[in-house]
C-alpha cells in the first residue's frame, strides 16, 4: 500500500510540475502582451507659423489610446539622435533631449480622444554645449532654434518620441516608440481634429 501511494505521488508531481510551469507562462504571456496598454503616434509632426509670437514656429506631435482599457501615469520623452557631429567618428551618436510642453498625463481614456503636445526645440539647452555647431549653439542660447536646424546637423540626424504608460486594469507598464522623425516627416498644417493625419494649410 505504501509503495502504491508513493508511486501515486511521484507521478502526481510529475504531471503537476509541467501542469504549472505551462500555467504560469500562460499567465505570463497573457499579462505582458494580451492585457497590455496600446498606444500609437501620428506619421507627421505637425508645423505651424504662430503670427501672435513674431512668426514663430510650433511643432506639434498626436498620439492616442488605440487599446480596449484605458492608460494611466502616460509620460512622454522626446529625443533626437545625431550622427557625425565628429568627422573622426561619424559613427558615433549623441542623444539631445528636447523639452515637451506637457510630457505627463494621469490617464488616457478609451473614448477620450487623441492628444497632441508641442515640442520646444527652441529650450533645448544642451545644444550650447561645444559639441554642436556654432550656428546652432547660438541660436540655442538666444532661443531661435528650430526643430529643422536641429534635424540638419551631423551626417543624420531623426527625432523619436516615446511613452512609458500603464494599463489601468492590470498594471503591466510598456513602453511605446513612435517612428523616427526626420525633416521630410515635418508638415506644415494642423491636425485634423478627430485624426492623426495634419491637415494642408488654408490657403
Amino acid at each position: 500500500m505504501l509503495k502504491l501511494i508513493t508511486v501515486n505521488f511521484l507521478v502526481s508531481t510529475l504531471i503537476g510540475i509541467p501542469i504549472g510551469v505551462v500555467c504560469s507562462l500562460a499567465a505570463w504571456w497573457i499579462i505582458f502582451h494580451a492585457v497590455v496598454p496600446k498606444l500609437e503616434f501620428s506619421e507627421h509632426i505637425s508645423k505651424v507659423q504662430d503670427e501672435r509670437n513674431n512668426g514663430s514656429l510650433t511643432y506639434r506631435i498626436k498620439f492616442r489610446n488605440c487599446g480596449s482599457r484605458d492608460i494611466v501615469d502616460v509620460q512622454l520623452f522626446a529625443r533626437v539622435y545625431v550622427k557625425g557631429l565628429n568627422p573622426q567618428s561619424p559613427s558615433t551618436r549623441r542623444v539631445v533631449l528636447i523639452p515637451l510642453r506637457i510630457a505627463h498625463w494621469p490617464t488616457l481614456d478609451v473614448k477620450g480622444g487623441a492628444k497632441l503636445t508641442a515640442l520646444l526645440p527652441e529650450k533645448a539647452v544642451a545644444l550650447t554645449e561645444s559639441w554642436y555647431p556654432q550656428p546652432v549653439r547660438e541660436k540655442a542660447t538666444n532661443g531661435t532654434l528650430t526643430l529643422e536646424d536641429i534635424l540638419a546637423m551631423g551626417v543624420s540626424a531623426e527625432l523619436q518620441v516615446a511613452a512609458f504608460a500603464y494599463d489601468a486594469f492590470s498594471g503591466t507598464r510598456k513602453v511605446f516608440v513612435s517612428k523616427y522623425y526626420a525633416t521630410a516627416d515635418l508638415k506644415e498644417g494642423r491636425f485634423k481634429t478627430d485624426s492623426l493625419d495634419v491637415a494642408p494649410p488654408a490657403p
